[in-house]
């Protein structure tokens, strides 16, 4: 079973907040896709709210990724 959003609504907000950080650490969506293993047209989907449910492990590599940058 795959864990999603669905189940941690308070994730919604850490996406919110993905587009700031990014920024923030002088990086672009493609950039941050690549590092995190995801393609950009996955990581648009979900930065724009057009994936209602992504999984948790891409939410963690992307998290990661801004961790690594430092945000």
């Amino acid at each position: 079973m795959q864990k999603t959003t669905s189940k941690y609504p308070f994730l919604k907000e850490v996406i919110k907040q993905w587009p700031l950080r990014i920024r923030a650490a002088g990086l672009k969506n493609k950039q941050v896709a690549k590092l995190a293993g995801i393609s950009e047209c996955h990581f648009s989907q979900i930065i724009n709210f057009k994936i209602d449910d992504p999984r948790l492990s891409t939410m963690q590599a992307v998290d990661d990724v801004l961790k690594s940058n430092g945000v």
